[in-house]
């Protein structure tokens, strides 16, 4: 991560909370700025996220804010 060698992120987020849990990446770490460029939600309730290294300057963790258009979408479900 720190030297730029990684093309893609694989993120698998499991619907199960077992307290604490462990950390993603170690504290000190250099921040990423991260595009989320696809998501594949399991019929398990496993969601995937695919991460690339990005630009996004100022967002949180490099997720960009949610467009209009998908704010709406989710808040009808």
């Amino acid at each position: 991560m720190q030297n730029g060698l990684i093309d893609q992120y694989r993120i698998w987020v499991y619907p199960l909370v077992l307290g604490s849990g462990k950390r993603l990446f170690k504290d000190g770490i250099k921040r990423a700025d991260l595009s989320l460029v696809d998501t594949k939600p399991l019929s398990s309730g496993v969601v995937i996220l695919i991460y690339q290294p990005g630009d996004n300057r100022g967002c949180a963790m490099g997720v960009a804010e949610p467009e209009v258009a998908e704010l709406s979408r989710t808040d009808n479900h």
